[in-house]
């Protein structure tokens, strides 16, 4: 069964959180501000509830939709020690306004300690029938406003809107240039009798997997935990500099239903996406942060394509193993450095250096296995919370 709690292991495995786990970092000191109904302080963990603010006529801090709640337990899924900013800004009547929303942000800004990610899985259309309200070249309000913060230093995690696939259906304040923009996931279920059958009559065709879909809400809440935990093991590190880093070393992929993280509609290629690593991340600005100087994450690429060529043609291990160890000076993240130097070295028998090289190569790259549990595609999703303009 597809629980909160599964989703949350399926994640933090494929983006390979366990890792950054396990060096002790959990999101501990950091606030994220979470824009949305609400949320059941009693449902999160102890602790967990930084403040919370009622933003709509409500009067209470009752979250009557449950949306809120969900969304702080995603985060906390990937960042459990955080604390979350609650600013209520959606009650019981589900409605809202730009106007609301900018305000929202306008509090988060104010907070203190000041959040570097505001978690904003809501959505306004940007199109009144054939009118656009909010292009990329003049932005609506709240679009501005994200823009605003992300040049003073607090970062946007935006649900995309769960309208259609089309770059051009984001909806405000993912639109804004500025905001980190996140499509929605499906899980796939395995239920026992469909793995029995799968395992007598391999070659039969049984049909999709059993799916849940969830809304790009989720995957904004989800990629905002994954943020805050970057935040937390690297507090001196800018809210712009965690997301670069994050994209950097995430893999580009174009086509729709590959498998892939959320986010990452870039400005200059809003079609496409960008698979995120967390403990690579993590493995980047650790060098970064301490030997900044020798950082070049292009250079590294190019000499392991150069590696990848001798490889392919004349072996030569010790010009292999040069280019490898030339490649990780310049990025300790770069799993294909390792992987190059462990099959020359395997060639010419140091099994037990080429072992150690390939285990660093793997805690570089996801849990394969989360992978067959998991598609994340720009697409209609279900699950999001649209906001209906008031």
């Amino acid at each position: 069964m597809l629980t909160s709690e599964v989703i949350i292991d399926t994640e933090a495995k494929y983006r390979n959180v366990n890792r950054v786990w396990e060096l002790g970092h959990h999101g501990q000191g950091q606030i994220v501000a979470l824009i949305d109904t609400g949320v059941h302080a009693c449902e999160l963990p102890p602790g967990a509830l930084h403040s919370e603010v009622d933003l709509t006529g409500d009067n209470d801090n009752h979250d009557y939709n449950g949306h809120g709640t969900t969304m702080a337990t995603f985060i906390l899924g990937m960042a459990p020690k955080a604390r979350i900013a609650s600013v209520k800004t959606i009650g019981k009547s589900s409605t809202n306004s730009r106007d609301a929303l900018v305000q929202a942000f306008d509090f988060c800004a104010n907070l203190s300690p000041r959040p570097k990610f505001i978690n904003a899985s809501v959505a306004c259309r940007r199109s009144f029938l054939w009118s656009r309200n909010c292009t990329l070249q003049n932005p609506c309000k709240l679009c501005s406003r994200v823009n605003e913060l992300w040049q003073d230093g607090i970062a946007t995690v935006a649900a995309a809107g769960n309208f259609s696939s089309r770059p051009d259906s984001l909806t405000c304040p993912a639109a804004a240039r500025w905001a980190v923009k996140c499509r929605f996931l499906e899980h796939r279920e395995k239920t026992f009798w469909r793995r029995l059958a799968k395992e007598l009559w391999p070659s039969l065709y049984f049909g999709p997997n059993v799916a849940r879909l969830l809304g790009t809400s989720q995957a904004a809440a989800l990629h905002a935990g994954c943020l805050v935990l970057l935040a937390s093991a690297f507090p001196q590190v800018s809210a712009a500099g965690i997301v670069a880093v994050v994209q950097t070393t995430g893999v580009s992929l174009n086509a729709p239903r590959s498998v892939a993280v959320p986010d990452l509609f870039r400005p200059e290629d809003p079609s496409s996406t960008a698979t995120s690593n967390i403990y690579r991340a993590y493995v980047f600005l650790k060098q970064a942060t301490t030997r900044p100087a020798s950082m070049d994450h292009e250079k590294s690429l190019e000499i392991t394509r150069i590696a990848a060529r001798q490889l392919q043609g004349t072996c030569r291990p010790s010009e292999i193993m040069a280019l490898a160890e030339q490649a990780l000076a310049f990025d300790e993240s770069n799993y294909l450095a390792y992987f190059f130097y462990s099959v020359v070295l395997d060639q010419i028998g140091a099994t037990d250096k080429a072992k150690e090289m390939l285990d660093k190569c793997n805690e570089l790259v996801p849990d394969a296995e989360a992978l067959t549990n998991l598609e994340i595609f720009g697409g209609k999703g279900g699950g999001g919370y649209n906001v209906r303009e008031g």
